[in-house]
């Protein structure tokens, strides 16, 4: 059985205090959630401090978190593919109502079954911004309900930055439901580098905004989303106009798809293309961006937040000189796609350059706390084999089906990593760690 080495384990426990400094040096303790017995990732928000950080294991969370009005950020070791918060249909998945402001995180998460509809009408389904501006990155939501902002809900002043998410397959439904992906109300959110695909609603299957609202969007894929009025935006008033100004983004249908009422106003910028985006398999939600892509390097450097390093994966997030649109930079990467049950099949991943071969898993058996530099990239692990699993096809994606192991065990963590491309090219490279944890 693959191991992982004791350091890299040792560090998730529950609500560990990192660093022995007095509470009053904020920013330095550090806490992790979520190995041991009964811990949660409310128990770690609730413990700390302005300026900690809350370091998140992999694993599926069932929890309706809320944020306190704490300064504090809460990311996932691993990302939104193996960090899952499920609302359990009890209410939104995290909420935002106490005057948190850009100094509050959340970061690298899959958001489910959040239900804003057992609160109130006007509560959101996935994340709920009441009066709170937080930083809401590189996430992954899903599969969640309400009657207005199934996937995110800004009211009431809420500005928060929303950048490199997906979000897709929300429902809002009820009475005049609005805002399947986002809906914004009295409020001024910067949305920028996102993917809101396939959510419905009444009125602005991906985007809806009313009631005093000046929303910004920016380098952003708006495609595949339902509604009886505004499939793809709706800018609305109710009582008073909103103002919606977009550029460099990828909406279907272009102006088409988009309803304004009478005072409202649409900004219809530069950099606006109606392509679709050529998502390498979005039935099964792998939005990553294929090589043919027109959304590729289409979108605007200068709308990109200064400290907006990388995308959902922390892949570069301006690649090849320009930034694309979308959550998705297109990066050589080895991912996953599917959940990985021992016994069950999955999928290895890459994205890459079209026809590169040979595509080498390496399967580790440690992870390198410090990686080792080799001529084509960091070395994350050390290598027990390396199984050649294929060529990166001329879409620019590899899919290689595999079933996990029976003697996986549910919680372990096995690394991996891929070397793309042949020995002797220059252009060959090692891709990311990916670390694998069955359930």
């Amino acid at each position: 059985m693959l191991r992982v080495k004791r350091q890299e384990v040792r560090h998730e426990v529950a609500v560990t205090l990192f660093c022995a400094f007095p509470s009053s040096c904020f920013g330095l303790r550090r806490y992790a959630a979520g190995a041991i017995g009964s811990s949660t990732i409310q128990d770690a928000i609730n413990a700390a401090l302005p300026g900690d950080v809350i370091v998140v294991k992999s694993g599926i969370y069932t929890e309706n978190i809320d944020f306190l009005g704490k300064a504090v950020v809460v990311h996932s070791k691993y990302g939104p593919a193996h960090t899952i918060i499920d609302g359990g249909l009890a209410g939104p998945v995290i909420s935002f109502t106490n005057g948190e402001g850009a100094d509050t995180v959340l970061d690298g998460f899959s958001l489910t079954n959040g239900d804003g509809a057992v609160v109130s009408s006007y509560t959101g389904g996935a994340i709920h911004c009441d009066g709170a501006s937080p930083l809401l990155t590189n996430n992954i939501i899903f599969g969640n309900f309400a009657v207005h902002g199934a996937g995110i809900h800004a009211r009431n002043s809420a500005d928060p930055v929303i950048s490199n998410n997906t979000i897709y397959s929300n429902l809002s439904s009820g009475s005049l439901a609005g805002g399947g992906g986002i809906f914004v109300e009295s409020s001024a959110p910067l949305i920028v580098n996102n993917t809101v695909f396939g959510n419905t609603a009444d009125y602005g299957g991906g985007i809806k905004c009313h009631n005093r609202s000046s929303v910004v969007i920016a380098n952003t894929i708006v495609w595949g989303n339902t509604a009886s009025t505004g499939r793809e935006l709706f800018i609305g008033s109710t009582p008073d106009p909103s103002v919606v100004s977009i550029s460099y983004s990828d909406v279907e249908g272009g102006l088409s798809s988009s309803y304004v009422a009478s005072g409202c106003t649409l900004n219809w910028g530069a950099g606006m293309i109606d392509e679709d985006p050529l998502f390498v398999e979005p039935a099964v939600g792998d939005f990553h961006l294929t090589f043919d892509s027109l959304c590729k390097n289409a979108g605007d450097n200068g709308s990109v937040p200064a400290d907006l390093l990388g995308d959902f994966e922390k892949d570069p997030r301006i690649h090849d000189g320009c930034v694309d649109m979308g959550a998705d930079e297109f990066h050589t990467h080895l991912y996953h796609n599917g959940t990985v049950i021992p016994g069950s099949p999955f999928s290895f991943r890459v994205i890459g350059p079209p026809n590169t071969t040979p595509v080498k898993l390496a399967i580790g058996y440690d992870i390198l706390n410090q990686p080792v530099p080799t001529k084509y990239g960091d070395l994350f692990i050390n290598i027990k084999k390396m199984l050649i699993i294929g060529s990166v096809a001329a879409n620019g994606s590899l899919i290689f089906d595999v079933t996990a192991p029976t003697h996986w065990v549910p919680g372990a963590e096995f690394p991996f990593q891929a070397k793309v491309g042949p020995g002797w090219d220059p252009d060959t490279v090692l891709t990311n760690l990916l670390v694998l944890t069955p359930r």
